[in-house]
């Protein structure tokens, strides 16, 4: 959804304009405040996230369309 919205590949490397490829995703809200605050990164979310139900909806939306590869 990134690489439609924005127009980015999300996986290509900044760098060297190589492949990345998603290796895990980080999903604990403690651990994901922990590495926020390690890095000193600054978050504000401009709207509360979407309800763990509507969520779940989104994603399979999203896989029905092939959104996802």
């Amino acid at each position: 959804m990134i690489r439609k919205v924005h127009k980015v590949d999300p996986l290509c490397c900044p760098t060297c304009g190589g492949r990345m490829r998603i290796i895990a995703f980080i999903e604990e809200p403690k651990i994901i405040d922990r590495i926020i605050r390690q890095l000193k990164l600054i978050f504000v979310a401009e709207r509360p996230p979407p309800p763990q139900v509507a969520q779940h909806e989104l994603l399979m939306a999203a896989e029905d369309r092939g959104e996802y590869f």
